[in-house]
């Protein structure tokens, strides 16, 4: 076996990962979700860590060791894969939760994301129970086995498509207790070639060379479609509505209102691939009445400043959750990017 991520390595990450969840989690607003708000967490109101059993109990106990926000620790357990590693394309609870998550806000941890269909089961599952908000913290990201898409919103390292063990991962359960994550490979087989070093990528997964974006600042998908995806240097967002991503629901106000919403729903997709309005070059702009239409000019305007994309506005009998606006852009990624 080669090593792959040192002891120290983990280490140095695990405690920056403790880092953002602290700082995410310390204060609470109003609509929860995990979100910075305006009063300290109080103790009886803990952040509910659930860790995804066998895989993840070496680096949930480091994480919350090192995690300063009131927590409370509970376990799942699935069965997706055999003795030997394959995947059966199905997951099944072995060990259900002991605490109640209804109005609390959840993060599963999880050892390793691939294809992405036991994490998102499990996601879907804790939403369905009440939780006030649901994150997913993963140690490690192989993106290239994803087959369905996952936010990840605490990432530890992306590896290439290797098997790995160490530090709670096993084949046949052996290896969990080794200090470091290493590249298994069966008796006389060549050496797997050396993988790219790992490193924190910026997106959610990679398929044929197209990154997936999402971020809680903006509202979830509704839908079996992505915030924004990137690819050859340009980043499309799906249109956004007015909706508060705290509630989901259509912010009050009217039209204006709902034009602020969606364009600063809009500024956080582009954030999350490393952009900005100055990087548009294309918007497209729904409006059910075009009386509405210097109103929006207006608000679209403060939102580029000086900047001046190219534009597209259409008028629409109807739009989701009867919305009064929608707005949807296509950005020039920055170098590094994406």
């Amino acid at each position: 076996m080669r090593v792959l991520i040192p002891a120290a390595e983990l280490a140095r990450r695990v405690a920056e990962l403790a880092g953002r969840i602290d700082a995410d989690y310390r204060l609470v607003g109003d609509g929860g979700g995990g979100r910075r708000g305006h009063r300290p967490r109080a103790q009886d109101d803990p952040l509910i860590a659930v860790g995804v059993l066998k895989g993840s109990v070496f680096f949930l106990a480091d994480l919350l060791k090192r995690l300063r926000v009131p927590v409370a620790v509970d376990f799942l357990q699935t069965a997706s894969y055999g003795a030997g590693g394959e995947h059966r394309g199905e997951m099944r609870i072995r060990k259900d939760l002991d605490l109640s998550i209804r109005g609390r806000d959840v993060l599963l941890v999880e050892d390793i994301v691939d294809t992405g269909f036991t994490a998102r089961t499990i996601l879907d599952l804790l939403r369905h129970r009440g939780a006030r908000s649901v994150r997913l913290c993963a140690l490690l990201d192989k993106t290239a086995a994803r087959q369905v898409e996952v936010p990840i919103d605490y990432r530890g390292f992306a590896i290439e498509n290797v098997f790995v063990v160490g530090y709670g991962l096993d084949h046949g359960e052996r290896y969990r207790n080794l200090p470091y994550i290493a590249v298994w490979q069966a008796e006389g087989e060549p050496p797997a070639t050396a993988p790219t070093a790992p490193t924190p990528p910026t997106s959610e997964r990679s398929i044929s060379g197209m990154q997936f974006h999402h971020t809680d600042q903006a509202p979830a998908a509704i839908g079996p479609y992505s915030q924004a995806v990137s690819v050859d240097g340009w980043l499309y967002t799906s249109g956004q509505v007015g909706l508060d991503p705290a509630t989901g629901e259509l912010v009050a106000g009217g039209f204006e209102a709902q034009a602020r919403r969606a364009l600063e729903n809009l500024r956080q997709v582009l954030a999350s691939a490393g952009c900005g309005f100055s990087d548009v070059v294309k918007a497209t702009v729904y409006v059910v009445d075009l009386a509405d239409f210097p109103r929006l000019n207006a608000l679209y305007g403060e939102a580029m400043a000086e900047h001046r994309p190219a534009r597209s506005t259409v008028q629409a009998a109807a739009l989701p959750r009867g919305a009064l606006v929608e707005i949807d852009l296509v950005a020039r990624l920055r170098p590094g990017a994406g």
